[in-house]
């Protein structure tokens, strides 16, 4: 057989397809591959060709991509643009900016332009590109040595480390800008700084933590985490151990014993490892029932090994939890609720789950509260750190800052939601049995080692364990307990200060509070002092002590200082200051240090430090009762000094006179050559440079001191030399050695041998051992030494000759100058001889009266006053009285004894003259204790009865004349109208005479009773026209109007007065009621109707004039149709200005002022249609009608005319019918011109 191939295939069997891509048809430029096909081929294209074989390359300059007049070049798949001038880009789009290489110099701004550039050039600078600059750094602008830098638009100063400003011109404190960090301390050197750095940091400022953290600090499998100062090896979860090998023990508690102080928290924070879910659960005990506290918080922390800028996330408290997971969103508070609390003395198991923000609060596996779409799709932070007890906030104020007392275990955290329903139910349990949960278990129940406050490890845990009734113990609480613990003291007052300027005063306090296990069931006070008890000047000690029913005990204890004042401040010393500072508990004590201004000194002995403590009054002290002044200073000079040497000279041959002399004279020359060397003498004579004022005296004694052998001789030379000196060192004259005049002497005597004069005396010999070498100084009288210097006693002291000190001014002298010898008496006050109220008194001032006994004197009035019940004063001259004692008081104000002093009288009464006890006066009270003698009840009130004992008794207002008390009411009324009253405290008021009264309520006299009705002239009270009535029921009186009259009764008015109009006469009958007599035609009770006879009568005259009209109409008519062209006008007839008109005015005469008597009547032109020149009459009816009809004055044709038409508007309705309304191409000034 033989195939015939279809195209495309060849073969015996055509099994062989023809590859047409073997030719290479495809453009070998433009191909990517050539594809064979069933009997034809496809070119595959390579980017930017076209056509079937890909011979054919895209032009892509054929969309004219070029801008801004660029040429373009084709290329393959691609194109190329040649840019003109000024542009750039692949498609020349961007402008060449002219400022890409920074033209402008001096630091200008640069501005782009097409092909060009502008330079806005700084102050100073000039050129196109700003290149012209002055010489800035010329004279050397920048100070303190600063380094100046010309940049062209100005000048830089780089300043020394110690300055700053543009031109080095401010002294840098580094100090007070804070360079030392972490808390060092900086310590100013004037050209620099230094940081003196806390332990744990190290640099220039602090600022470097110290790598605690060693090679072989922590074991090999714990992770060392550096602090400060320290380091901590964190072991890996669930190991404990110096080497991180022991599981951990979580069957503890911790205790916090202190609410204000007490809390742990870990040393370092722990990782989260959560973002959306989280659960903390723990178990938490309060040990006082309703006792409010925080006792949990976890923070966020920015780095897993400091705490530095932390946050509160959650913070539990005793009310409920506050939650703020993310600081952009609103604060959660989730409350515990009011009938499950947790802080009922019972362990509760507490768990908080944030879940696809869901936040619950679980409590005993109940909820307790649950927030909705809180944080959906946001993350928790990386790092957290737990704080149990008292928060630790670090810039923001905690939720509370309290702490709680109590226990709390298991506090264990979650990266997920624990399962409500089953994981926390078996948690609450129970807490000490149930497993933990590892699964997702991020922090475990240990780490708290950062403890402050009083917390304890308890082991084993209590928790869950039920806690009994107080004297109740057992699994069930049946079984009653040994009562060995004492009451607890909750509350005990501080030690009180009061002041008492009167020497006693009512103190009060708050009582202790105690508590106990069981119960306390009493409370003694041992010294019977109780509050409000009134208490004299004095220190008291209180003491409570409260007891259980097993006779335990607790004690409260306190003192009670009453005062008259409490450190008072004092004057800075005369010439000086004083230094004070507080002191004590809670600073109220004082301690103050004196000194005297330069060059100045103390001429008495001061202590280093007065003192004020609990006593109230400043120490050292002779009396406390006297005010405490310091001592004055005085100007100090300096003292002579003066060496003093004494010496023995034994001899075995007679002491004389020559022997002396010869001593004398030795010791004399010794000291004189050593002057010349040294100038150590304070007074030398010129030239011989011999000591001046050198006292030398030898004296001598046969009973010598020193022990005797048996050849000793009992004669001896006693030396005895004074040298004034000058100050130490001296220098010697030639070689300007300095030496102390001690030594110059010691050596003189003991070294230089120079007061040996055995060559002269025979057998005497210096003896060593007794010399005595003292220095001393010198002052002159009036002056006491301050070594070195001398000092005059100050004002208020004079120099003793006796004990050669100052000596402060006895009382009743003054001293007001320094340096003196004696005091100034003081001068006569009042006749009598000045006091001082202490001594040591400085100007004549301080002298005041000298008050005599029983009275005392008061410096702030300047008076003498008297003592006051009380008080007492036997001698004169004093400034205080002296108090009586608790329970007594004293008759007189005056008392000079204490046997005027009685024991006190009870409540209500008061000591009488006699020493008996009175009953205070009606209107005064005493209260026993708390007021010396009665007195008087507070302004307007009074007491029942006499021997009121309490201010509450002063029940009963004074009621002053012209009221009376109303003894049910206890207040006072005021008298009604008719009586009066004119003394105090009545109990009614007194009635005025028969037909007498008073003007208003409260009269005080019988002289307000009065009788208007009697009084004449312009005293009357009515009217003349009226009768004066008294009005027994209300005492008062009325004035009533006699008949004939009407009016208020003071004023009262004829009833005739205007009563008839129309002139008619008014008559009164016997009771005084008005009628009117009329006149004319008029008539009514007041004349003021006409009779209907006049009407009838106008009727009838209206009548006729209306037939008249009608025969003049007939008239006209008939004239009109017989009237010539030009018809003569009628001149119409004058009208009188009475008011009787007739209605018709003929003729052609035009419409005028004089003819009309109004603008404003109606009137209407009558013509003849045909004929214009003749015009009807005007009507002025209406003015007419209106006029005359309404006031009734018409003449009998008006009255004939309204009785035709019988009324005004029957008669205006016939005119207007008639009326003509005027041609509308004439204005009534051309009618007037017809």
């Amino acid at each position: 057989f033989m195939c015939h191939c279809r195209p495309g295939f060849v073969g015996l069997q055509c099994e062989a397809e023809i590859d047409e891509c073997l030719s290479d048809p495809c453009s070998p430029e433009g191909t990517d591959k050539c594809l064979d096909l069933d009997n034809k081929f496809n070119c595959e294209c390579n980017e930017g060709y076209t056509g079937l074989m890909c011979e054919t390359n895209i032009d892509d300059c054929k969309s004219s991509p070029c801008m801004n007049g660029g040429i373009c070049r084709d290329g393959v798949a691609k194109f190329t643009c040649e840019c003109p001038p000024g542009w750039t880009g692949a498609r020349c789009e961007k402008d060449i900016g002219s400022c890409t290489n920074q033209p402008c110099q001096n630091d200008a701004n640069c501005i782009d332009l097409f092909q060009d550039f502008f330079c806005v050039c700084p102050s100073g600078t000039d050129g196109k590109q700003c290149e012209t600059a002055p010489e800035r750094c010329i004279g050397n602008p920048c100070m303190h040595g600063g380094s100046c830098q010309d940049f062209g638009s100005g000048l830089n100063c780089t300043c020394p480390r110690d300055y700053s400003g543009v031109g080095c011109q401010y002294e840098f404190d580094a100090c007070q800008a804070n360079v030392c960090q972490n808390g060092a301390t900086c310590v100013d050197n004037g050209p620099g700084y230094q940081c003196i750095c806390p332990a744990g940091y190290t640099g220039k400022n602090c600022d470097q933590d110290i790598i605690d953290c060693k090679e072989n600090s922590c074991p090999p499998t714990a992770t060392c985490i550096d602090l400060t100062n320290r380091f901590y090896c964190q072991c890996p979860f669930n190991l404990t151990g110096d080497d991180c090998r022991k599981p951990i023990q979580i069957d503890y508690d911790l205790s916090f014993h202190e609410p204000s102080a007490s809390s742990a928290a870990l040393v370092v924070p722990f990782h989260m490892q959560a973002e959306d879910s989280l659960t903390i659960g723990m178990w938490v005990q309060f040990s006082h029932r309703d006792e409010p506290g925080v006792f949990f918080t976890l923070y966020s922390t920015p780095s897993s090994h400091s705490v530095q800028g932390r946050r509160a996330l959650i913070q539990a408290h005793s009310s409920g939890v506050q939650v703020s997971l993310f600081p952009e969103l609103q604060d959660v508070f989730l409350a515990f609720h009011e009938y499950a609390t947790i802080n009922d003395g019972q362990w509760h198991h507490i768990a908080i789950v944030w879940t696809q923000g869901t936040l619950t609060l679980i409590t005993e596996g109940l909820i307790a509260g649950k927030v909705e779409n809180y944080g959906s799709g946001k993350e928790l932070p990386q790092y957290a750190w737990v704080v149990l007890g008292k928060p630790r906030p670090d810039s923001s104020k905690a939720y509370t800052e309290a702490g709680f007392e109590g226990k709390i275990t298991k506090v264990q955290i979650w990266n997920r939601a624990l399962d409500f329903t089953n994981e926390i139910q078996k948690q609450v349990r129970d807490c000490r049995t149930e497993p933990v949960l590892h699964t997702g278990l991020v922090l475990t129940w240990t780490g708290y080692d950062d403890i402050n406050g009083g917390v304890e490890r308890m082991v084993p845990s209590h928790c869950s364990q039920h806690i009994c009734p107080p004297g109740y113990t057992g699994p069930e609480c049946d079984q009653l307990t040994v009562d060995k613990l004492p009451p607890h003291v909750d509350y005990c007052p501080g030690d009180l200060w009061v002041i008492a300027r009167n020497g006693s005063a009512v103190v009060t306090w708050d009582e202790p509070r105690f508590t106990d296990n069981v119960g306390v069931v009493r409370v003694e006070e041992k010294g019977g002092h109780r509050p409000g008890q009134t208490l004299l000047w004095g220190t008291y000690h209180v003491a409570y002590v409260a007891f259980d029913a097993a006779g335990n005990s607790a004690t409260c204890a306190f003192k009670v200082y009453l005062l008259s004042e409490f450190c008072p401040a004092l004057a800075d010393p005369v010439g000086g200051v004083q230094m004070c500072k507080d002191w004590g508990s809670g600073g109220q004590f004082k301690v103050c240090e004196i000194a005297c201004n330069s060059g100045l000194k103390f001429s008495q002995p001061v202590p280093k430090f007065y003192t004020c403590s609990a006593e109230g009054f400043w120490r050292p002290t002779n009396d406390p009762s006297l005010p405490m002044v310091y001592p004055a200073c005085s100007s100090a000079k300096q003292a002579q000094r003066v060496f003093k040497v004494n010496m023995l000279f034994p001899t075995s041959v007679l002491c004389n006179e020559a022997g002396q002399g010869v001593l004398r004279q030795k010791v004399k020359n010794a000291i004189n050559s050593l002057n010349r060397d040294w100038n150590f003498c304070s007074h030398s004579i010129e030239g011989t440079k011999e000591c001046k004022d050198l006292n030398i005296d030898v004296k001598c004694d046969h009973r010598s001191s020193r022990p005797k052998r048996a050849n000793d001789d009992t004669a001896v030379y006693e030396l005895e030399l004074q040298v004034p000196v000058k100050s130490d060192p001296v220098s010697h004259s030639s070689s300007q050695a300095r030496a102390s005049v001690q030594r110059l002497l010691e050596g003189l005597i003991l070294e230089q041998d120079q007061f040996d004069v055995h060559d002269t005396l025979p057998n005497t010999v210096p003896d060593p051992a007794s010399l005595s070498l003292t220095s001393d100084y010198a002052c002159p009288q009036g002056q006491v030494v301050v070594a070195p210097d001398c000092v005059p006693c100050a004002v208020g002291t004079y120099y003793s000759k006796e004990t050669k000190s100052c000596v402060h001014c006895p009382v009743g002298t003054y001293q007001s100058e320094s340096g003196q010898l004696h005091c100034i008496d003081c001068p006569l006050i009042a006749g009598r001889p000045g006091v001082t109220i202490a001594p040591g008194a400085r100007t004549a001032a301080q002298c005041k009266e000298r008050c005599p006994a029983g009275k005392y004197y008061d410096d702030e009035t300047g008076l003498c006053r008297p003592c006051g019940h009380g008080f007492f004063q036997p001698k004169e001259g004093s400034f205080r009285c002296q108090l009586c004692g608790l329970g007594k008081i004293t008759r007189s104000t005056e008392a000079t004894s204490q046997d005027e002093c009685k024991d006190e009288c009870a409540s209500g009464k008061q000591l009488a003259g006699d020493g008996t006890c009175e009953q205070c006066p009606r209107g005064t009270y005493r209260t026993q204790g708390l007021e010396p003698a009665c007195v008087s009840c507070p302004t307007g009130r009074t007491t029942p009865k006499t021997g009121g004992a309490t201010i509450e008794e002063c029940s009963l207002p004074i009621c002053h004349p012209g009221t009376y008390l109303n003894g049910s009411l206890n207040t006072c009324i005021s008298c009604k109208k008719g009586t009066y009253q004119p003394q105090s405290q009545q109990t009614k008021c007194l009635q005025c005479p028969p037909n007498t009264s008073t003007k208003k309520q409260a009269a005080t006299s019988k002289t307000d009773c009065w009788n208007p009705c009697e009084m004449q002239g312009s005293e009357m009270h009515c009217d003349t026209n009226a009768y004066c009535l008294l009005i027994p029921e209300t005492s008062d009186f009325k004035c009533e109007c006699k008949p004939g009259f009407n009016g208020t009764g003071k004023v009262c008015t004829d009833v005739c007065k205007g009563y008839c109009e129309n002139k008619g006469t008014c008559v009164k009958d016997a009771r005084g009621q008005p009628s009117c007599r009329c006149v004319g035609s008029f008539i009514g009770p007041h004349c003021g109707q006409k009779s209907e006879f006049a009407y009838i009568a106008g009727g009838i005259a209206a009548t006729v004039v209306f037939l008249i009209i009608i025969a003049l109409f007939v008239w006209m008519i008939c004239a009109r149709s017989e009237r010539r062209r030009e018809p003569k006008k009628l001149v119409a007839q004058t009208n009188d200005q009475t008011g009787s008109q007739v209605n018709f005015y003929y003729g052609g005469a035009p419409y005028a002022e004089s003819v009309a008597p109004s603008h404003h009547s109606t009137y209407a032109h009558y013509y003849d249609d045909e004929e214009d020149g003749w015009e009807m009459p005007n009507f002025y009816n209406e003015t007419y009608m209106k006029e005359s009809l309404h006031n009734g004055k018409m003449n009998s044709l008006a009255r004939s005319n309204a009785s035709i038409y019988g009324n005004k508007d029957d008669l205006y309705d016939r005119l207007k019918r008639h009326a003509y309304p005027g041609k509308k191409d004439k204005s009534d000034s051309e009618s007037e011109g017809q």
